[in-house]
C-alpha cells in the first residue's frame, strides 16, 4: 500500500515540475497529466497550486497558448490517397453488383 502512495506522489511531483515547460510548449493540462500518468481531473485539481507557485492565475493556465502542432501528417498516419469520381463510381457499381448477387443467392435458398 505504501509503494502505491509513493509512486503517486512521484507522479504528482513530476507533473508539477514539468507543467510550465510543457504548457509553454503548447500542451494542455490533460496532455501533461497523461505524460505523468495521472488523471486529467487530478491535474486540474493541482492547477491552482501550480499557478500560485508561478505567479499566474489558474485561468491563464486553462488557456492553451502556442498550441503544439503535430509534425508532418496527423498522428503519424499516412494521408489518404485521392480517388477520382469515375474510379469511385466504378468501384461502387462493382460492390452493388456483388451485393445483388448475394441477395439473389439468399432468395434462392429461402425458396427451398
Amino acid at each position: 500500500m505504501g509503494a502505491r502512495k509513493t509512486t503517486q506522489t512521484q507522479r504528482v511531483i513530476k507533473f508539477k515540475e514539468i507543467f510550465m515547460t510543457k504548457y509553454n510548449e503548447g500542451y494542455g493540462v490533460g496532455e501533461i497529466a497523461e505524460m505523468c500518468h495521472i488523471t486529467s481531473r487530478y491535474g486540474y485539481m493541482l492547477l491552482q497550486e501550480i499557478a500560485d507557485a508561478n505567479g499566474v492565475s489558474r485561468d491563464e493556465l486553462l488557456k492553451i497558448k502556442n498550441r503544439k502542432q503535430p509534425e508532418g501528417n496527423f498522428g503519424g498516419k499516412q494521408s489518404a490517397k485521392v480517388i477520382d469520381a469515375d474510379t469511385l463510381k466504378g468501384e461502387f457499381q462493382e460492390v452493388i453488383g456483388k451485393v445483388d448477387g448475394i441477395i439473389s443467392k439468399i432468395d434462392g435458398m429461402l425458396k427451398l
